[in-house]
């Protein structure tokens, strides 16, 4: 998007911006850029191993639109037993080395 949308879309939040935020305001272009490898890094690191395992969600795969998803989730062991997904700390407990 061109720079004053990616502006106008920051000024919605508070003026006290972490310096990462303000790194994007200041230059949204480089900024994006940033944003973009990160979450390309977040990707690899949390989700491309076990995506091919993850069943489709939403109402493409015959789900409600409110599914949450925990379902893939329990069963890739990433729940705490009752439905709700565990902290890193339950799962380096578990011996978990999925979440690290």
């Amino acid at each position: 998007p061109p720079p004053e949308v990616v502006r106008a879309h920051l000024d919605g939040y508070p003026r006290d911006r972490r310096p990462a935020v303000a790194a994007l305001y200041a230059d949204p272009e480089a900024g994006l850029r940033r944003l973009v490898a990160e979450i390309d890094a977040y990707w690899r690191i949390a989700l491309a191993a076990d995506w091919p395992r993850i069943p489709p969600a939403g109402p493409a795969a015959g789900q409600h639109p409110d599914s949450t998803g925990r379902g893939a989730a329990h069963r890739l062991g990433l729940t705490d037993g009752y439905g709700r997904l565990g902290s890193a700390e339950t799962h380096r407990q578990r011996g978990s080395s999925r979440i690290r």
